[in-house]
């Protein structure tokens, strides 16, 4: 909230501040960099319109990501997942939601090997169940959560996915767990 998220001036600020850890959102370019941005396109956080997935880290660098929030952020570019994750202290817990879908989950399992994890604690989540599963054969040492949240059938009033529903995803995706907006009406004992 202080500063523009998904910017590694936000990261930074959090660490500071004594944050136990930090969540971005991560999607996979046209040139099959990873980058941390919340959003689909740039316009709300750069006034420019651009896919992200249909760009280059060049191109999405050419940008500034900070100014939206105040002037004192003027500046910020979409910072990558390595630049992200060098950020993180020892023992700091980074969260890293994927946007892409499965086909970013190559891309990652080779950064995070490369990058060298056992400094830092790691989590990735999705709400994609695909992308879950994915992660689960592709990076099986760090845990991968699904995310989800509820709807309510407008003809019976039941919520869904129904506990059973969530079961049924977690077993068929190998999830360690699951978020669920921690929704009382839902989720109980």
């Amino acid at each position: 909230f202080d500063a523009p998220e998904n910017t590694l001036a936000a990261f930074d600020l959090a660490w500071a501040k004594g944050s136990d850890g930090v969540e971005g959102d991560f999607y996979l370019t046209r040139d099959e960099q990873i980058v941390c941005i919340h959003d689909r396109g740039t316009k709300r956080t750069t006034g420019f319109e651009k896919s992200v997935e249909d760009s280059t880290l060049a191109e999405l660098r050419q940008l500034e990501y900070g100014s939206w929030k105040g002037e004192k952020w003027k500046g910020e570019k979409i910072p990558t997942l390595k630049d992200v994750f060098k950020s993180v202290p020892k023992g700091g817990l980074f969260v890293i939601e994927l946007k892409s879908k499965a086909k970013i989950v190559p891309f990652l399992a080779s950064q995070l090997k490369s990058l060298g994890t056992g400094k830092i604690r790691l989590l990735i989540i999705s709400f994609d169940k695909a992308t879950v599963a994915a992660c689960h054969a592709q990076i099986p040492e760090v845990r991968t959560h699904w995310l989800t949240s509820f709807k309510k059938d407008k003809e019976n009033g039941a919520d869904h996915p129904s506990a059973e529903e969530i079961a049924k995803v977690v077993n068929e995706s190998g999830a360690a767990g699951v978020g669920m907006n921690g929704n009382r009406q839902v989720i109980d004992e």
